[in-house]
């Protein structure tokens, strides 16, 4: 082989593993900028699940909002622990406490909406429906109300 050819099957070399690294580092950068979209859609989901944890709690659902500000601080062993200790006490028959934090729940949401002369109407609709003799499980004249949000 005479050293010229040496030369140019090097340059050859040389000339491919400058375009290899160049291609790399384009890949990677296309890479780290998907990375960085898929962070921000991540970062408004917590942001939202934060908001939400707050909404909920307002309400009384303490509960739930634990495993979204579990969710919104990246504490993901504290949501699976959240999980395990529901399901613990499911099985021990634990229904009576969720039950309770939902009548709490429903307490809120019923004083909120007697706070609006169309929520008024709406219970004294269903508590008149409620009065009849036929299936009294079946709202049919109450009006839709509304609901005042909390702040």
């Amino acid at each position: 082989m005479s050293p010229m050819f040496a030369f140019t099957m090097a340059g050859e070399n040389l000339a491919l593993y400058v375009l290899s690294a160049i291609v790399a580092v384009g890949a990677g950068y296309a890479f780290f900028k998907w990375l960085m979209k898929e962070d921000e859609k991540l970062v408004a989901a917590r942001k939202a699940a934060g908001t939400l944890a707050a909404y909920l709690s307002s309400y009384g659902l303490n509960s739930l909002s634990e495993f979204l500000v579990d969710f919104s601080v990246g504490d993901f062993e504290g949501m699976a622990a959240l999980i395990a200790d529901l399901a613990k006490d499911i099985s021990k028959g634990g229904v009576p406490a969720i039950e309770a934090e939902l009548q709490s729940t429903f307490q809120t949401v019923l004083a909120d909406v007697l706070k609006t002369t169309s929520g008024r109407a709406m219970v004294a609709a269903a508590l008149a429906d409620a009065a009849q003799p036929a299936d009294p499980s079946v709202v049919a004249a109450a009006p839709q109300a509304t609901t005042v949000a909390k702040s």
